[in-house]
């Protein structure tokens, strides 16, 4: 009689919804295999198929960062060997409240005071680009890590701007603001004659 080998399935603990490219907190039990891992992909992604993971071998409380593009998820357990889902679990990632703010009005060539909310992933940044400028471009920018407010340098031609905070990975824009950049007054004085 042939010996017919089931697979040990997998349990996983997440949460129920998660920001985008916040730390998702994952618990799990499962054969823990070598090169076993856990991965997070969009709620019906082919068998076999997997996007950012971890290894079992981190231990059993993992995390993963979840995607920059809100919807419904799914944190799965796969197989180290023929990448087989041995457990999976939904999650709904959310879009993440984020703004910036600063004063007007704003002059060619200075330093502009931004006030901001958002993840504050590692490398996300605040850029200012020309009105119109699609999505996923940038300009000059400052990594969010430098403080809230943040101090970014304005470009040397007057006109119509915006600021964005933008994620590091995808560069998806996750708040904007329109800015007029003017120029500066500037003005010479001084006597009408002098002596060579």
């Amino acid at each position: 009689q042939k010996l017919k080998v089931l697979p040990v399935p997998a349990q996983l603990q997440v949460p129920t919804t998660a920001a985008i490219s916040t730390a998702i907190s994952i618990q799990w039990e499962g054969p823990h295999n070598p090169r076993d891992f856990i991965t997070i992909v969009a709620a019906g992604t082919k068998e076999g198929q997997y996007g950012e993971y971890v290894y079992t071998s981190k231990g059993k409380s993992v995390s993963l960062t979840a995607p920059v593009e809100p919807g419904n998820y799914e944190i799965r357990y796969l197989t180290g060997r023929g990448n087989k889902t041995l457990g999976s679990a939904p999650i709904q990632i959310t879009d993440s409240a984020a703004s910036v703010q600063f004063t007007s009005p704003a002059r060619i060539g200075q330093t502009l005071s931004v006030q901001w909310t958002g993840p504050a992933n590692p490398r996300e940044f605040i850029t200012v680009v020309k009105a119109g400028t699609r999505d996923g471009q940038y300009a000059g920018y400052t990594y969010v890590d430098k403080g809230n407010p943040l101090n970014l340098l304005l470009p040397e031609v007057p006109g119509d701007y915006e600021i964005r905070y933008m994620t590091a990975d995808s560069d998806r824009v996750l708040a904007r603001a329109p800015l007029k950049i003017e120029t500066v007054a500037a003005s010479v004085e001084g006597p009408a004659t002098a002596v060579a």
